[in-house]
């Protein structure tokens, strides 16, 4: 049996026979440790207090042997090890083939990192904050273990050939149950801002970003705050200096940020952090495209698949999967700058639409199971129902339904004359109800512009509800739980619908177009076209003599002066007047606007010979956009007017609806 000592930081270090012994079995060790990992890892224990550098040699019942740059070998139980290195060794059990470990039999020392020589086994303790420093700013590690992601052995994806829908087996969302409302502090000042808002179970996240100029000096700070959805209750708030937007929330809670800083080619960087009282631990990092150039080195959007492995998408279109302790890429595939992608509720399929196509992927492996075709719209968002059994496709002016189940079309639904922001992602919280632009309300069975909520920051999915984020500089805000739809919508809507006439225009129904509002004699029969093409396609008919009306002009709305610089052919400013060209449709019923959109062309980016002048230019781009007309979605059901484009509204409040 081996002598055995401790130092006074009670690290357990072993010397005599054992220590002979280990040396002994260092040939074959090490052989196994290279072809485990053949770096060295920063590893941590789950308290964050304790880090070493070491190579993994091997796990046995529950206990890991690590091997430090020095030869000393070490000891840690699994369980006391952080979770991103538990997830390490579990994606490397299996290629251990001769594990390895030394016995003793030491008692307990402080850190869980064992020695296994004659000296003490070296750590790091963790940074802590000084006992000087600002109670409102964390003390946070430096950036954790600098991880290369490997996509050189990736599997490379294919475009789906055959829908496979019996293979798509997606878990429900589990019910929100009794979500309690949590209180979020006030903002900092006006221009702090929401930069990202993540659920994982009963834990939401909700991350701020504030920058702040003095003396000639930008700082940027970021804050985290961390509820508890079934307590009601604010677990943890933290700031930290740095540049970064939350992204995602791990199962385990781990939670997945991307450097944010203004710029193409300026957000490729990932970390993952966890955060305990005021420390946070950046445990890794990575720059997942960084030999791409430009946007495409961009993360665009990443999520966790599970704890141990992370799916990315480039700013130019690629999207992967990597494991976050090794850098191992499972798979890669290549789409448009244009790509959206949708992570469904159990976290086991990816929904991708590039252009005019949406394919189903199993996230683990990246094979594609089933495609859909879609209508090529402007900024693309995707969601999953909470039960798994539809996707929703957002647009600029549609948003489109399918069945899972079989790759059926469930709803399209036109959107044109809403005013939503279309790049904020969807949410839906039934099979039924998407709400768009995180404020506005479909009750996609019915056709339905249901409800606007007003007030709310970010919303998100929550099972089978949703969480409205809402707050300010003044006063405090608050994770609003909320079942959509509310019962105020469900009465409203029973009440309207029992109105024979509450649809004023249905598919089926026959309209009349007038394009004596466009000016130019030249595009009229073209807008004609245009809009008996996209009637249409919407279910109505095309007739002379129709009740119905839709108009299209063209008209001057003023003029504005607006300032161009020039980039090549000489540099040059100038500033010019120009005409705000005014495109618009109208559907006109018993003598009143029942839906209008419309649209306003001003040049803002031009292109010049070089024997133009910059004015000269700018008068050849100034002019009306017939383009609107071809691309123009007309609604196939039209409500009676309410007086506001959905058939109620309501104010998300730190204390509810209003």
């Amino acid at each position: 049996m081996a002598a055995e000592q401790s130092d006074r930081n009670g690290w357990r270090v072993a010397s005599g026979l054992l220590r002979l012994a280990s040396a002994s079995a260092l040939a074959s060790v090490g052989i196994l440790a290279l072809a485990a990992e053949e770096r060295v890892r920063t590893w941590k224990d789950a308290s964050g207090q304790f880090e070493i550098k070491a190579f993994f040699v091997s796990e046995e019942n529950g206990t890991v042997t690590l091997k430090q740059e020095d030869g000393e070998i070490l000891e840690i139980e699994l369980d006391q090890l952080s979770m991103l290195d538990k997830n390490f060794i579990n994606s490397q059990k299996a290629k251990a083939a001769n594990p390895f470990k030394a016995k003793g039999s030491a008692p307990a020392a402080k850190s869980p990192f064992r020695g296994k020589g004659a000296t003490p086994a070296r750590t790091t303790p963790r940074n802590t904050p000084a006992d000087n420093a600002s109670e409102d700013v964390a003390e946070a590690s430096p950036a954790g273990s600098e991880i290369s992601v490997d996509w050189s052995a990736a599997q490379l994806i294919q475009n789906v050939d055959e829908s496979h829908w019996d293979q798509i087996k997606i878990e429900a969302a589990p019910a929100a149950g009794a979500l309690k409302a949590a209180q979020l502090p006030k903002k900092r000042d006006f221009f702090e801002k929401l930069t990202g808002f993540v659920r994982s179970g009963t834990t939401a996240v909700v991350s701020y970003k504030l920058e702040s100029r003095g003396g000639g000096d930008k700082t940027i700070s970021v804050r985290l705050v961390t509820v508890d959805l079934q307590s009601g209750r604010r677990t943890g708030e933290v700031t930290i200096e740095g540049d970064f937007a939350l992204l995602d929330i791990a199962p385990s809670g781990a939670l997945l940020m991307k450097k944010d800083t203004w710029g193409f080619g300026n957000q490729e960087q990932i970390e993952i952090w966890t955060v305990a009282g005021k420390t946070v631990d950046r445990q890794v990092a990575c720059t997942p495209f960084g030999d791409e150039n430009g946007p495409g080195r961009d993360v665009r959007w990443a999520a966790f698949i599970d704890d141990s492995k992370v799916v990315v998408l480039s700013g130019g279109g690629k999207l992967g999967a990597f494991d976050v302790s090794t850098g191992a890429a499972d798979y890669l595939a290549s789409f448009t700058n244009q790509t959206a992608v949708a992570l469904s509720p159990d976290r086991k399929y990816l929904a991708v639409c590039a252009g005019p196509t949406i394919q189903i992927l199993d996230a683990n492996s990246g094979e594609a199971l089933a495609g859909l075709t879609a209508e090529n719209v402007a900024f693309p968002a995707l969601a999953f129902s909470p039960d798994g059994q539809r996707l929703c496709l957002q647009g600029s002016d549609r948003v489109t339904s399918w069945n899972l189940t079989d790759g059926s079309l469930y709803r399209d639904v036109v959107l044109t004359g809403l005013n939503f922001v279309a790049t904020i992602p969807p949410v839906c919280p039934t099979a039924e109800h998407v709400l768009v632009g995180g404020s506005i309300l479909i009750d996609l069975d019915r056709y339905v512009r249901l409800w606007t909520f007003n007030g709310a920051e970010a919303a998100a999915a929550a099972g089978d509800a949703a969480l409205f984020c809402v707050g300010s500089h003044s006063e405090a805000g608050a994770i609003v739980p909320t079942k959509l739809p509310h019962e105020g919508a469900k009465k409203t809507l029973e009440a309207a619908m029992k109105d024979p006439n509450f649809f004023i225009v249905k598919p089926g129904m026959a309209v009349r177009i007038d394009v004596a509002g466009v000016p130019d004699a030249a595009q009229q029969q073209r807008v004609r076209e245009s809009l008996a093409k996209n009637a249409a396609a919407s279910g109505l008919m095309v007739a002379e003599n129709a009740p119905i009306t839709l108009t299209a002009s063209v008209t001057n709305g003023g003029n504005d002066e607006l300032t161009f610089r020039s980039f090549g052919f000489g540099f040059g400013e100038k500033t010019v007047t120009v005409t705000k060209w005014v495109s618009a449709v109208k559907m006109i019923v018993n003598g009143q606007s029942a839906f209008e959109t419309s649209m306003v062309a001003v040049p803002h980016f031009i292109n010049r010979t070089e024997d133009e002048s910059i004015e000269q230019a700018v008068r050849k781009a100034n002019v009306p956009n017939y383009q609107f007309f071809q691309s123009v979605g007309i609604p196939g059901y039209v409500m009676k007017p309410t007086g506001g484009q959905t058939l109620g509204a309501s104010q998300i409040t730190a204390s509810g609806i209003r």
